[in-house]
Order: structure tokens, then sequence, then C-alpha cells
């Protein structure tokens, strides 16, 4: 059984809050979510790297309201509930570390086309210092750029989508293929899929090897999210 993430995409605020507050719901209403999700990945588009901006990135006060949370001095709902996996899709990622890891990260994403040369990334582990799971995002048909990364991340996430920073995107059969690759290189990788992940295509892709998988419109758009949520997690 994959570990199933359900992914927020936060316009703003508001609707990271509402979003994290009815999962915290949704656990307290059913025993099995409450079991099988724990885990909450967090978009966050910068909006250099990615077309559109996302909380906290969306303006000046959303930023004002984030650095409370760096310091400490408020905390992101439900997180005693709640664990978090921030999707860092920003050009810099190296000069925001230290404060998602402040924010609570329990896991950080970067983005494989984002690290300029594997010395950044080995800086970004230096800041990590094991203070929570690092994993490398690895577009569609990059597969074999996991190579450098072996041996040096948590998990490795395959992007299942082609444009960054969207939901309800069209999912692409090619992130099997790059499934496949990652795992042809390291047997043992924990590997992640985000972007495009439906009941309809989760299976094929823990047969290829995913053990979690990242989901979005799927859960959020869906009708009956308990029983959404259930689908997934008996596959």
């Amino acid at each position: 059984m994959a570990e199933i993430i359900p992914a927020i995409l936060p316009k703003n605020w508001e609707e990271l809050s509402l979003k994290l507050t009815t999962l915290a719901r949704l656990r307290e209403e059913d025993n099995a979510i409450a079991e099988d999700v724990r885990v909450v990945q967090v978009d966050i588009c910068d909006g250099v790297l990615t077309k559109h901006a996302t909380w906290p990135y969306d303006n000046k006060d959303s930023g004002a309201h984030f650095q409370k949370i760096v310091n400490q001095q408020e905390g992101i709902p439900d997180w005693d509930v709640l664990d978090f996996e921030f999707d860092l899709m920003v050009e810099k990622p190296i000069e925001v570390v230290d404060e998602f890891i402040s924010a609570g990260a329990l896991r950080l994403v970067f983005h494989d086309r984002a690290l300029v040369g594997e010395d950044e990334f080995e800086k970004i582990l230096e800041k990590v210092a094991g203070s929570c799971e690092v994993g490398v995002a690895l577009n569609i048909g990059k597969g074999e750029n996991f190579t450098k990364y072996k041996g040096k991340t948590d998990f490795v996430q395959c992007m299942g989508i082609r444009r960054l920073g969207f939901q309800g995107e069209e999912f692409s059969e090619e992130v099997l293929q790059t499934v496949e690759a990652i795992k042809k290189i390291d047997s043992e990788a924990v590997v992640s899929v985000d972007g495009g992940v439906t009941l309809e295509n989760a299976r094929s892709l823990i047969s290829a090897g995913a053990s979690r998988l990242v989901v979005g419109s799927a859960i959020w758009q869906s009708d009956d999210i308990i029983e959404t949520i259930r689908s997934l997690n008996r596959l």
C-alpha cells in the first residue's frame, strides 16, 4: 500500500487554513484516515520558477505573516495533528531552507531544475543537517538525473505533469518510465509521484515502483473526500 499525501496549492493563507482544517476534521471523523493520512504536501511557488505565486509569496502581507510562523510566534493551522511536506518550487531554494525548517517541515522537496550544480545541493544538505527529510523532484523523462542524488536523499519525487505550479493538469504516462528508471538505479529508493494522480492511474504508479502518491485535484474536487482517500488507501 502506498502512502497517500494530500496536496494543497494555496493561493493564499485562507485557502491553506481551510484545507488543513478540513483534513484535520476528516481525521477526527474517520479512524482509517486518521491512521493513514498525517502528512500533507504544501506546494510553495515563488512566481519565478513557476508562472504563478502561491502563499507565502502571493503578497507582502503573506510574507510578513509567514515570518511570524518562521519566528514561531504563530503556527501553521493544525500543526499538532498534521505533518508538513513543503514542495519548494522556487528559483533559489538554498535561500529559503532555514525558513521552512523553522516553519515545521517534516520533509522538504527541492526541484532538480532549480539546483545550480551538485555543490548547491551539498550546501542544502549541510543546512538541513538531518532536521527533516530531503527529497529531490525530477521532471518527466529525467529519471537518469537521480544518479547524482543517489545515497544523498531520503526520497525522490517524480513529476506526473509537465507544468509546475498547477493542479488539474493532464497526467503523463511517461512518468511510469521515470519511476522505473529510478528503481533501476536504486531498487530501494523511496519514490513519490506528484501531479495528475487519480484513482484511475494510481495502481499503475504503484506497480511501477511508487510508494508515495501526492494527490491534489482528485481529492479536493471529489464529491466525497473521505471515500476518495479510502479508495486510494485500498490500492
